[in-house]
């Protein structure tokens, strides 16, 4: 998934727009999705060609290392990503990865060169970092694991409703410390239970 961020997308010399609230309604978070469809992000295009030579620099990179109980998990899933993404990456790129320091993070820095930082401070909480400081922001695996920030507990019948506060609130941040035109790289695992 690539989010871009856009700060001209509105009136000329338009301000930001306001972070979201923490605790989202379900209706508000559809409105957010029927937004987004709306304005549609520009497509993510790897040259002919340009894809495997992304996955093949990973795999000679991956190839050199030690790779723990993580990293096999995720593999496939950074090959991937290496694949998709790396085009976004050069010497001059300020990267900072959220949720700490990942395998393709290292292979970020190490192989692209870029200036490259992680974040693993609290995500539910405001990222203690500058605005506008970034022009990508790396969120591998993240979303999948992140909870509300406060479950909402119904009196009624006892049940545990979820709002989505803890993935609004780390795309909300990641929005807010990306520069303007900055991508925001995010992958997620999807699982299925029939």
């Amino acid at each position: 998934t690539l989010m871009n961020r856009d700060d001209n997308a509105g009136a000329k010399g338009a301000a930001s727009p306001p972070s979201p609230p923490l605790a989202l309604a379900f209706p508000t978070l559809m409105e957010c999705y029927a937004e987004a469809r709306r304005r549609p992000m520009p497509p993510l295009t790897v040259e002919a060609g340009q894809y495997k030579k992304n996955v093949e620099l990973f795999e000679a990179y991956a190839a050199n290392r030690d790779l723990g109980t993580y990293e096999q998990v995720h593999y496939e899933r950074f090959k991937i990503s290496s694949g998709m993404f790396s085009g976004c990456f050069d010497n001059d790129t300020s990267v900072l990865e959220v949720g700490g320091q990942s395998f393709f993070g290292e292979f970020v820095r190490d192989v692209h060169s870029s200036s490259y930082q992680s974040w693993d401070g609290p995500l539910g909480e405001a990222f203690e970092l500058d605005e506008a400081a970034f022009d990508r922001v790396l969120c591998l695996e993240v979303l999948s694991e992140l909870r509300d920030v406060t479950p909402i507990h119904s009196e009624s019948n006892g049940r545990t409703y979820f709002d989505y506060s803890g993935v609004m609130r780390v795309l909300s941040e990641s929005y807010r410390i990306l520069k303007p035109g900055g991508l925001l790289l995010i992958s997620a695992c999807l699982l299925y239970t029939s």
